[in-house]
């Protein structure tokens, strides 16, 4: 009995060092079948041209970035409300690119990343900076990252310049939307199946990029930019709003604004593309600029109202990266989301699709579409190229390869807001916002668009607003940019 058991200990002992020496060769791949790698999910803007060549660039994706880290990422379309899309069971998103008050207020949907961020995030904290991580912090939990590049912009029009060059429109008399009316009004009289004015993409109001101020707190308090005082102020209050409600309004009337202007789910540079319509406000600055060049060629003209561009507190914090909590695998979605800020590959394909499909390389460094196809013809457009680092991504035909250094010097001379580096601290908040952001909601987009009357909507809104506690929350965030400030002053004479 007992050499059997010394028999069976022999067996099993060369039949492990057998399966050992094999495993090299066949244990691996057959694992390897067993456990596909993790496959994580990025929620992406669905609206502007139709992705119909999804499917060919996540299968170049997922390749690359299978290669890579073991991990194959895709892209998901999804919709706009940011509620129903983070708690989608049947199609879920592992990561998502939010905007900071989606951020604010979706935050229980979010997985705090600060411990993921640091094991398998490096190449996010080389390239951004710790400085830059902290201001995605909330109640010092880190749900997500700020959007690699800042948004820092000059503001402007975006125009067709098939109608500019027939009515011998002189833009360089053109240096605000006060100026823009009389073109409109031309327009309108002249091209009237085309609409004059749209915005610059579905939900905003026709004019929502030219500067009141720089807003620090629940998208209504606000210092402006030639205060040193910091003066805090309820911006729908300011005498500049209630001006640019009354000439949205007053455009809406006399027809410069389609009747569709709330429901058009169109961007507004592709519909002056496809002469839909004459005009839309832009984002002005050499990167957007030029991309919008490279898409839509010479049929589009692109006016500035400022020589430099604007630095707010929120240039940094306009939208960020996060992990939503129906991920399955958050150390495999912050390995790919340390590929989406940093590699090359991915942020390339995401960017513009498969290579030798969607573009190819050129022997100068740069990239173009393959030989038969163009703009109206590929397969793949992706028009939320601002949400990515397109500084690390490769370069279009037409655009400056030394963009990184143009782009550094625009920011650099920017008009930087006196309250620039403040942040707003919402647990310190006496009173519950949700109703001010929801009084917000009812009123601001329809009175944006000139679809309801000022005389009426304007004073209701600003009396709920009052009534919601506009007035403690202006008091509460003055305190504590006069705290900032005199702690700023004190390392300053220090």
């Amino acid at each position: 009995m007992k050499w059997k058991h010394v028999y069976v200990a022999v067996y099993l002992l060369l039949n492990s060092i057998i399966l050992t020496g094999c495993g090299n060769i066949n244990s691996g791949q057959a694992l390897e079948q067993e456990t596909p790698a993790p496959v994580i999910r990025i929620g992406v803007g669905s609206y502007g041209k139709t992705k119909k060549d999804m499917d060919i660039v996540n299968q170049e994706l997922s390749s690359l970035s299978e290669e890579k880290i073991g991990v194959r990422m895709m892209l998901v379309p999804v919709g706009k409300n940011t509620s129903m899309l983070l708690n989608d069971i049947e199609n879920p998103v592992d990561i998502v690119c939010l905007s900071n008050e989606d951020y604010i207020a979706q935050r229980k949907s979010l997985c705090p990343i600060d411990g993921l961020l640091y094991q398998y995030g490096v190449n996010i904290i080389d390239l951004m900076g710790e400085d830059m991580i902290v201001l995605g912090k909330y109640e010092n939990i880190l749900y997500g990252i700020p959007k690699p590049m800042p948004d820092v912009h000059c503001t402007g029009v975006a125009l067709s310049t098939k109608y500019l060059k027939k009515y011998r429109i002189d833009t360089s008399q053109i240096h605000s939307m006060a100026d823009f009316e009389p073109v409109l009004e031309m327009i309108k009289e002249n091209e009237p199946d085309l609409i004059s004015f749209v915005p610059e993409r579905p939900g905003r109001g026709a004019i929502g990029r030219e500067v009141i101020g720089d807003v620090l707190a629940e998208n209504l308090a606000m210092v402006y930019y030639d205060d040193p005082s910091m003066t805090v102020v309820n911006m729908y209050g300011t005498p500049e709003y209630e001006a640019r409600v009354r000439m949205v309004r007053d455009w809406y009337l006399k027809g410069y604004l389609g009747d569709d202007i709330l429901t058009n789910m169109e961007l507004g540079l592709n519909q002056v593309y496809a002469e839909l319509a004459f005009s839309t406000e832009f984002v002005v600055r050499p990167d957007e600029q030029q991309a919008a060049q490279v898409t839509y060629g010479d049929k589009i003209t692109y006016v500035s109202f400022s020589e430099r561009p604007y630095l707010s507190t929120s240039s940094n914090t306009v939208y960020f990266w996060t992990i939503t909590k129906q991920c399955g695998d958050e150390i495999a979605a912050m390995k790919a989301m340390d590929l989406l800020y940093t590699d090359e590959d991915i942020i390339s394909t995401i960017l513009y699709g498969a290579e030798g499909i969607h573009y190819v390389d050129k022997e100068d460094g740069h990239i173009t579409y393959p030989e038969g196809v163009g703009s109206d013809t590929v397969g793949y457009v992706n028009s939320q190229k601002w949400r990515y680092n397109r500084n690390k991504g490769k370069i279009w035909d037409g655009v400056s390869l030394d963009l990184y250094d143009i782009m550094k010097e625009f920011n650099a001379s920017a008009i930087k807001s006196p309250a620039y580096g403040f942040q707003f601290d919402g647990k310190k908040l006496s009173l519950d916002p949700s109703k001010l952001s929801q009084t917000i909601n009812d009123y601001s987009l329809k009175l944006g668009c000139g679809v309801v009357d000022v005389e009426t909507a304007l004073p209701e809104f600003r009396q709920k607003l009052k009534e919601r506690g506009a007035d403690l929350l202006v008091e509460e965030v003055q305190e504590q940019v006069d705290a900032w400030k005199s702690k700023r002053q004190i390392r300053i004479s220090e």
